[in-house]
């Protein structure tokens, strides 16, 4: 029993102490998982970028639409709000560092950027419902209108669940080839 003990405290003393380099070339050569960490930084930034662009143009397109000042400041802040928290998840994807970083310390940072993600999804999710609710609810005046937004609202829904499932794939396909490191 000492002896499996020893065995297991000093796999996992070398597993600390190696980084992703040092450990399986192969995982540098193939670059897989610093692929999918580039296309995770991208999705990120171009999120933060539309985020942005709808802080601005959502107050007015709601506006000219004639929607009430309050939904337009609403939905404004809606997307200021997820900005930051993409800007939050973007910057725990750059932590991420296969070259200087641990193998234990690579998979606390996928873990946090798992949890970071989640946190985001909810605080959207509790967001966007009562939102889009209101949303539809003005728009019922006009029906052409509340066609455009239930069209939007469901393929937006799917878009979004597309993407959201490729972003947790690559996740765990990262922390996947992570555990399976060994030293």
């Amino acid at each position: 029993m000492d002896n499996n003990l020893d065995a297991l405290k000093q796999q996992w003393q070398q597993l600390s102490n190696s980084t992703v380099a040092g450990v399986d070339p192969a995982l540098v050569t193939n670059r897989r998982m610093s692929s999918r960490h580039g296309y995770l930084l991208r999705f990120y930034r171009v999120l933060i970028i539309v985020c942005l662009i709808w802080i601005l143009l959502s107050p007015l397109t709601l506006f000219k639409a004639g929607l009430p000042v309050f939904l337009c400041v609403t939905t404004s802040v809606y997307f200021g709000v997820m900005a930051v928290l993409c800007f939050i998840t973007y910057q725990r994807i750059r932590e991420i560092d296969f070259g200087t970083m641990t193998v234990v310390e690579l998979l606390a940072s996928v873990g946090r950027v798992m949890r970071t993600r989640l946190v985001s999804r909810c605080i959207g999710l509790m967001l966007c419902v009562p939102l889009i609710a209101s949303l539809l609810y003005y728009f019922s005046a006009n029906k052409a209108m509340l066609v455009g937004g239930i069209s939007g609202a469901v393929l937006g829904g799917i878009l979004g669940y597309i993407n959201d499932a490729k972003i947790r794939r690559y996740l765990k396909e990262i922390r996947r080839e992570l555990m399976s490191v060994e030293g």
